[in-house]
This record gives C-alpha cells, sequence and structure tokens, in this order.
C-alpha cells in the first residue's frame, strides 16, 4: 500500500514534465538502468569516434551530440546555423604567480576566460564540451573546485561570438538528449553519489530552459560502488512487480536511483533490481547520519520492508549497522 500511494503521488507531480523530456520513467529500477546503460553506450560510442577523429571529423556531428575538448586541441567546426567553419581551443596555463591552472576557450580570435583571477579561488578544474542542439552550436563548461563547489555555462556560437545563454549551480555536465540537457549534482545517502538531474529545452531558438532537476522523480545513479550488507535484508517490491528476494549479510548490492520522496533502490552484482527501501536522514552530534527504513524480523532473523507484524513496528537502522562501506567523498 505504501508503494501504491508513493507511486500515484509522483506520478501526478511529474506527469507532464517526463512526457517533455527523455529520462522520465514509469519502471524506477529497470527503466533507470536501461536509461543509465543507453546515456553511457552513447557517451562510450561518441567518445570512441572522437578519439578515432582527425581535426575535421566534427563536422557532420549529429543533433544533440557532444565531444569533450582536449587542452591544447584546435578542431575545425562548421556551423549548422551560419554554415561557417571556425577553429575552436582549449588553453590551459599554469599561472607563475599562484601555480593555478588558468583555463579558456578561443573561438577564432575571441577568447573567453573560463579560470581565471576572478575566480580561481572558487574552482581549480574544468571540462569544456562542444555540442550541437537544434540547429545551433554550444560550448559547454563545468567547473569544480574546493568544498564541493561546481557550476555549468550554456553558450551559444554566433559566428565566432560565445554569448552565455544558461548557467547550472551545483551540477557538472553529463549529456544532452533530444530535449533535455543532462548534468549530474552530488547525493549524500549511504555514500555520495553523482545523480542525474535534467533541465528541459523548451525554446529552439531562444535556447530557454526550464528546471525540474530532481523535483518529484527518480534520479539515476551514474557512479554505484559496491555496499557490502552486514545484516540478511529484504528490500520493498519495486514497481516492476518482480518479488524482492533475501539478501545474506556479506552480500554486495549497489544503489541504482534516488528519490527525493525518500527512497533509495537497489541492484545486485548483474544488474538485477533488489527492490527499494525508505530512507531519512538524521542529525547526530552535528553530523548526518542516514537510515533506511527496514523492521526486524526476529522470526527469521533479518530486516524486511515488507515486514508487518503486530508485535513489531518500522525500524529504522543506520548506515554504519546496514553496510560495511563508507563512500562519503566531504564531511557530512
Amino acid at each position: 500500500m505504501r508503494n501504491k500511494i508513493k507511486l500515484l503521488l509522483v506520478l501526478a507531480l511529474t506527469f507532464s514534465m517526463l512526457i517533455s523530456c527523455g529520462i522520465g520513467k514509469s519502471n524506477k529500477n529497470s527503466t533507470d538502468k536501461n536509461t543509465q546503460a543507453s546515456v553511457e553506450t552513447q557517451t562510450q560510442d561518441k567518445n570512441n569516434d572522437d578519439a578515432e577523429s582527425t581535426d575535421n571529423s566534427e563536422d557532420n556531428l549529429a543533433d544533440h551530440s557532444f565531444y569533450e575538448l582536449k587542452a591544447g586541441e584546435t578542431k575545425q567546426e562548421v556551423l549548422k546555423k551560419d554554415n561557417k567553419t571556425v577553429s575552436i581551443t582549449l588553453n590551459l596555463e599554469t599561472s607563475k604567480k599562484n601555480n593555478a591552472d588558468f583555463y579558456s576557450v578561443s573561438v577564432d580570435d575571441e577568447t573567453l576566460d573560463i579560470i581565471s583571477d576572478s575566480n580561481v579561488s572558487t574552482y581549480q578544474t574544468a571540462k569544456c564540451y562542444f555540442a550541437h542542439k537544434n540547429q545551433n552550436d554550444y560550448i559547454i563548461t563545468s567547473l569544480e573546485g574546493k568544498d564541493d563547489k561546481r557550476i555549468t555555462y550554456v553558450y551559444r556560437l554566433d559566428g565566432s561570438s560565445l554569448n552565455k545563454v544558461f548557467e547550472i549551480e551545483d551540477n557538472i555536465f553529463y549529456d544532452i538528449t533530444d530535449d533535455c540537457l543532462l548534468v549530474t549534482s552530488q547525493k549524500d545517502c549511504f555514500g555520495t553519489w553523482e545523480v542525474v538531474d535534467d533541465f528541459v529545452f523548451y525554446g529552439r531558438d531562444d535556447d530557454s530552459f526550464d528546471v525540474v532537476a530532481g523535483m518529484n522523480k527518480s534520479q539515476v545513479i551514474t557512479n554505484p560502488q559496491p555496499l557490502t550488507l552486514k545484516q540478511n535484508v529484504i528490500f520493498s517490491m519495486d514497481d516492476s512487480g518482480v518479488e524482492p528476494k533475501e539478501l545474506k549479510a556479506g552480500d554486495k548490492i549497489y544503489p541504482s536511483f534516488y528519490e527525493p520522496h525518500g527512497w533509495m533502490g537497489f541492484e545486485d552484482e548483474d544488474g538485477n533490481s533488489l527492490g527499494e527501501v525508505s530512507v531519512k536522514e538524521v542529525k547526530e552530534n552535528g553530523h548526518k547520519v542516514y537510515y533506511a527504513g527496514l523492521s526486524y524480523d526476529k522470526k527469521n532473523n533479518r530486516y524486511d520492508a515488507n515486514y508487518d507484524s503486530e508485535n513489531s513496528d518500522e525500524d529504522w537502522i543506520s548506515e554504519a549497522d546496514l553496510f560495511e562501506e563508507n563512500y562519503y567523498s566531504h564531511e557530512r
């Protein structure tokens, strides 16, 4: 009953947004996995193509495609909008004053600073991408720095001019689909994970976006790591209708998606859905600690998200009691 209510709420809140964006999912686990695999496969294919390409090989870059610019490398691109050929170069220089790396991108004779004296105290590394979308060409830059600072800028190429059309704080670029700019943000819950957020392209000419990032839907985890169980566990049945199976202490599982309403999905080592578990965040001694909503079934000596006995209320087991590993990348 809990899952049915949760699913109805999610569908009611997100139906209109998910229609417009290719990453929307109705089956959270199996479809999320397919979406992630599809995105990763497309990205890998494009990267492989880039590795084999020459400077002029991206002239026929497909719609909603991209590749990463490499420092010191110049690419020749024929812009789709006006059929003008431009030279694009990512520059990287080390400052003699403070030994910091300065990044800039040049399009013909115009140069745009990405990391310079003005922001080097906040951001220290950058990645830069050339992308084609809806008959426009873009330069996308993602900056990262201390204390998990990150930001992504989107510039449209108008001839040799770079015009900023969008910026997204706390995210780094991930991919472009037919309707969406995909970025990832960090989410803490049993570890620090990269989760996919999406920003919908609504304007084909004015580059307008609408923020739908992780508001009411499942977010695919792109960097899953194995979590070793300390307990015997059965997770809740997910929307696929597959009955959950029991996991034993010592088994390894992988987080597959996070849902802002307070649920996390898991898969086994073969990528099969194991179901999901409710999660919550608690402040303890000034630090964030995460708990899983699992009831202890004394008779079967296991924790069970589906256990509904009058003799046992829902228990919340801490991450330290549930998992061996700690994948947090920062102090919580």
